[in-house]
Order: C-alpha cells, then structure tokens, then sequence
C-alpha cells in the first residue's frame, strides 16, 4: 500500500488453516546486484485474513525490494517496487533483468 513516500507490507493467507510465516525483506541495489537485509522475522497468519507485516517504510528513491518467505518447509519469492508511478522505462528494464537473473525456474 502507497501513502506518498510511506509504504506498507502485507501479507495475505487465503488458506483455510492459520500458518506460521517466516520471512525476510531485502533491499535490492539492481545497479550492483546485491541484496542488503533489512529484516526478517515470523508471525502467525490467521487463516483468511491478512495483516501488516512492516509499516511506515519511507522510500524516497526508487527501491525494488525482494521478499522471502515460507511456511510448510516451502520457500518462496516475491517483488515490491516502491516507487512512484509511472516508473521509466529505463528502471524497470534494470528491475526485470535483474529479476530474470535472480528467480531461477
């Protein structure tokens, strides 16, 4: 969610069984393509519901952030871009071949 500059996280559980998440959040520096940590941690996911899981994240600059989460011994990926629409076509070609570098299938 986009409130000027202030983001926020979520996640969502669409199962009907409560789930323990894990997760971490980096930021990614598409230039250099390195991965900075900036958090991680784990909560309890009621089934059906969602919730915030960081808020009040101020990006002033473009960021593409990577989100790894997991529950079930399962790991998965995710990608948040915070930036303000609309993105040029010039950041978001560095943000997909940088992700088409880092999701492997």
């Amino acid at each position: 969610e986009e409130n000027g500059n202030l983001f926020e996280l979520r996640y969502a559980n669409d199962t009907l069984a409560d789930t323990e998440l894990q997760y971490k959040i980096y930021s990614c520096d598409i230039e250099s393509e390195q991965l900075a940590l900036m958090f991680e941690g784990s909560c309890l996911t009621k089934a059906n519901s969602s919730a915030i899981i960081a808020e009040h994240l101020n990006f002033t600059d473009a960021q593409l952030l990577l989100i790894e989460w997991g529950a079930d011994n399962k790991k998965c990926y995710n990608h948040f871009i915070a930036a303000k629409r609309p993105y040029s076509i010039e950041f978001f070609s560095k943000i997909r071949n940088f992700l088409s570098k880092y999701y492997k299938y």
